[in-house]
């Protein structure tokens, strides 16, 4: 009778432990990313508004 091999439980750590931390950076990217966006879209508003308003 075979025994199958069990995973080595650290090795298996350290790959749900970098999965998370690629998600985790990969998901904070996206997040500085939209959020320079958006501040992009207000500072260009706030000049158009400016620019609009010495006319």
């Amino acid at each position: 009778m075979k025994r199958k091999r069990k995973p080595d439980l650290m090795a298996v750590l350290a790959i749900v432990v970098g999965l998370g931390v690629v998600a985790s950076s990969f998901a904070q990217g996206m997040l500085n990313s939209s959020e320079s966006k958006t501040a992009q879209l207000v500072s260009s508003a706030y000049a158009a508004q400016a620019h609009s308003n010495k006319n």
